[in-house]
């Protein structure tokens, strides 16, 4: 709580920082064009602490986020008309107002330049390797692009027709809610090392996850390293503990598929399929089976019997048709008799193996070995394997995984450190009594079997009070309609098998030069201004004062001071665009009224201008209330 509590007043001090930059640019300025500067704030409200310098009054406001200058003459002051105010601001030349106002904006340019500058000399930022990755970490199942065979791992190298930089792309193409996107990229086959170029055009569809505002194609997740973060093992899950695995591995292949992140992993977890060793004329294949409830199988008599005889002799008490197996008959031995027939062969597509290495269909007199690692010995150990069969990993334990390269590398330095040699040598007799488990630096854990998040709970104390916390918090919710939603979607997470680690990302040195930094930063501002007054993005998804608080502790948390100093630089950089933007209540808006005095040689009444400013003043306000509205729930919901 307390570090939580100093990440946030660091923040506030971060950004109070950069308003008394912008400030200070406008002081000295006005002191140079030798107006008269009556005040001098940090922060809005009531003063919570002033004093006087030189005439000048100085003070903090109790609200940290914004602050002002107020120089003489800028208002109506005992009816004196602002423009015969001789040392005031509108009783100066309009290029003097215009050196005045600009001045704030451009400091926070420069110091934004500046910060830039730092992070490229001292050699970058440190960043997880997810955000500038060009490989897929998931696809929707649901999604054309996942008809189309595009898979985890596959590569895009343009996103609408520009080159591809990142998983910002992907989310700034969602955001735009475009009918179409063009993608162009690789699929790849890392164990034949082997390219295939692709290129779709993809009609999107609502994104369910994000939100009705947000449109994909079915990419959900970039690619990622997943690696156990450095815990005591004494307090890993009891799903883990006694699987093998380190402080430090990398969890990177599960059941015939190389691991390219959290979504993918969670799939395999909860996919409902059996990793089988078969043995067929003397020879070891592996092959990915999805099972099938038994109910949903044309099965004959005899077979059955045989299934209700073993789930008997087990003394499982589930009704037999709610059991699950392979849609194949097998004997006593294991041995595979014949394909089934499905009950409604409109399922069968749904039960198909197409997209993996190990999406081969059995035959007749193949003899399955094992399930998940787990060597069988009869039918009966088969059919009660199958019920919940165990998952198998490999994991890397090496070093070099954890070196930091350029982000200009780092793709092709994942695919180097996949080490799919020595790969092929631990999965080539799994499950057989050859079975290897080290091959170089890759390590077969023990075959272990992913719980139920509500079960995990109650085994892992650290789990529950997270979960159990979650589901409190829901509880208190005071909207029975809201309240129902939010318990829907937690007995729906509750439901789902997990293996209770937590798994983090590699980090690549991101050290773009300054000029780049400073030109995306823009592009970025400049791209979300011109979405919002398109209407193509909602405003509820601006950050205001918490979530900007939000991001920089986190940051600060996450990546160190050098990630911080960065947001500290971006934010400026904003500070700087929207303040120069043309409109009467900032800096740009007193820019172009002086402008207009300069072009037409008339001076504009004040109240005039203060029938221009009031409305966008008013509006101002509004807007810094709603997207802190939005701050709060986003936090909100984060939580759960």
């Amino acid at each position: 709580m307390m570090e939580n509590i100093l990440y946030i007043i660091l923040a506030i001090l971060g950004l109070s920082f950069l308003v008394f930059i912008h400030e200070l640019g406008h002081y000295f300025m006005a002191k140079r064009a030798k107006m008269k500067i009556e005040t001098f704030s940090i922060g809005f409200g009531k003063p919570i602490l002033s004093w006087y310098r030189k005439n000048i009054k100085w003070q903090i406001g109790i609200l940290p986020f914004g602050g002002f200058v107020k120089i003489a003459g800028m208002q109506k002051e005992d009816g004196k008309d602002p423009y015969e105010i001789k040392d005031g601001y509108f009783g100066r030349k309009p290029l003097d107002r215009i050196k005045v106002s600009v001045m704030g904006p451009l400091v926070n340019f420069v110091f934004a330049f500046l910060v830039f500058v730092v992070i490229w000399s001292v050699g970058g930022r440190n960043k997880p390797f997810h955000e500038y990755t060009k490989k897929i970490g998931y696809v929707d199942k649901k999604s054309e692009l996942f008809d189309l065979k595009v898979k985890p791992g596959d590569e895009i190298i343009q996103y609408n027709n520009k080159p591809y930089t990142g998983f910002t792309d992907v989310l700034h193409a969602s955001i735009t809610n475009g009918k179409e996107v063009e993608i162009k990229g690789y699929k790849v086959n890392y164990f034949q090392n082997q390219r295939y170029p692709f290129d779709y055009t993809i009609k999107t569809y609502t994104d369910v996850e994000k939100g009705k505002d947000f449109s994909t194609i079915g990419i959900q997740m970039p690619a990622r390293y997943l690696i156990l973060e450095n815990i005591a093992l004494g307090s890993l899950s009891p799903v883990m503990k006694d699987s093998e695995i380190k402080a430090k591995d990398r969890l990177l292949w599960a059941n015939g598929e190389i691991l390219f992140s959290n979504m993918q992993l969670s799939d395999i977890l909860n996919s409902n399929r059996a990793f089988l060793t078969i043995l067929r004329d003397d020879k070891i294949i592996h092959a990915n089976i999805n099972l099938v409830k038994i109910s949903h199988l044309k099965n004959p008599i005899s077979f059955k019997n045989d299934l209700d005889d073993y789930r008997y002799f087990k003394k499982i008490k589930t009704n037999l048709n709610d059991l699950y197996s392979i849609p194949y008959s097998f004997d006593e031995n294991a041995k595979v008799k014949k394909p089934l027939n499905f009950v409604d062969e409109t399922k069968a597509l749904q039960f198909s193996n197409t997209r993996d290495a190990y999406s081969v269909p059995l035959q007749k007199g193949d003899k399955i070995i094992a399930v998940g690692g787990e060597r069988i010995k009869n039918g009966a150990n088969l059919f009660i394997e199958l019920q919940n069969p165990k998952i198998l990993f490999i994991t890397q334990r090496d070093s070099k995984i954890f070196t930091k390269v350029s982000y200009k590398d780092m793709n092709k330095n994942f695919d180097e450190n996949l080490d799919i040699k020595s790969l092929n040598q631990i999965v080539k007799f799994l499950g057989t009594p050859n079975e290897i488990t080290q091959a170089d630096s890759l390590y077969l854990l023990k075959p272990i079997k992913p719980i139920a998040r509500e079960e995990m709970a109650n085994l892992d104390k650290a789990y529950g009070n997270e979960y159990f916390e979650i589901k409190r918090k829901i509880e208190a919710i005071k909207n029975p309609k809201q309240q129902q939603e939010a318990l829907k979607v937690f007995d729906q997470m509750s439901k789902t098998k997990v293996i209770g680690v937590a798994l983090s990302d590699q980090v690549v040195k991101y050290n773009p030069n300054p000029l780049k930094m400073f030109s995306d930063g823009f592009k970025n501002t400049y791209q979300t201004l011109i979405s919002l007054i398109t209407g193509v993005v909602s405003p509820k998804y601006l950050s205001g004062p918490i979530g900007i608080v939000q991001v920089v502790k986190i940051s600060f948390k996450a990546y160190g001071p050098l990630e911080a100093l960065y947001w500290l630089g971006f934010i400026s950089l904003n500070l700087g665009f929207l303040n120069i933007l043309p409109i009467p209540v900032l800096d740009g808006g007193h820019v172009v009224f002086s402008l207009f005095e300069i072009i037409t040689k008339k001076r504009i009444k004040i109240k005039t201008m203060e029938r221009l400013i009031i409305p966008f003043v008013v509006l101002l306000i509004g807007g810094i209330l709603f997207v802190t509205v939005h701050d709060i729930l986003r936090i909100v919901k984060n939580f759960f």
